[in-house]
């Protein structure tokens, strides 16, 4: 497993590490609906100082979808695949702070997929206002809303994402 000096070490490269939960139920990925960006997501997001991998997946997950979903889940969490990106041009103005408080340019993003497994399909959404609905996507769906992304990065992401859940985890 990633340790937190590990963690540190990618912030002082510039990079915000990153949390994605690859939830599965029934051969399907948890999906969140997002208004904002009206799109759907896996729930993720950054890991903060000092924090340890695991309290950040929880954290992001509750924070997202609500308690409920937590307290359905199953088994420990599986690193199952990571990524990088390079922040665009117009987004490099953007710092992040690392352990001991330093000031770093981000250049990119370094992000964790975890896949988690739930016991039942039946969830009641209590997180961020901004996720209005979720689903349990299949295969051919993830298909579909990868066509939809018109961020290259997003894209490729998703269909590789797809491809190495297509494996063992969905349908």
């Amino acid at each position: 497993m990633i340790s937190i000096k590990q963690i540190d070490l990618l912030r002082k490269a510039g990079y915000r590490v990153n949390v994605s939960a690859c939830i599965v139920y029934d051969k399907k990925l948890f999906l969140l609906y997002s208004k904002k960006w009206k799109t759907w997501f896996l729930p993720q997001g950054g890991i903060e100082n000092k924090e340890f991998i695991y309290d950040a997946l929880y954290r992001e997950i509750e924070e997202e979808a609500g308690k409920d979903i937590i307290n359905k889940l199953i088994g420990k969490p599986i690193l199952f695949m990571t990524d990088k990106t390079k922040m665009l041009e117009k987004q490099t103005r953007i710092y992040i702070e690392t352990d001991d408080g330093k000031k770093v340019l981000r250049i990119g993003k370094y992000f964790l997929y975890f896949i988690l497994y739930c016991k039942t399909d039946k969830i009641h959404l209590s997180g961020e206002e901004q996720f209005s609905k979720y689903r349990w996507a299949d295969s051919k769906f993830l298909g579909q809303l990868s066509e939809q992304y018109t961020n290259p990065h997003l894209k490729d992401t998703l269909l590789k994402l797809t491809k190495r859940l297509k494996k063992e985890y969905i349908n």
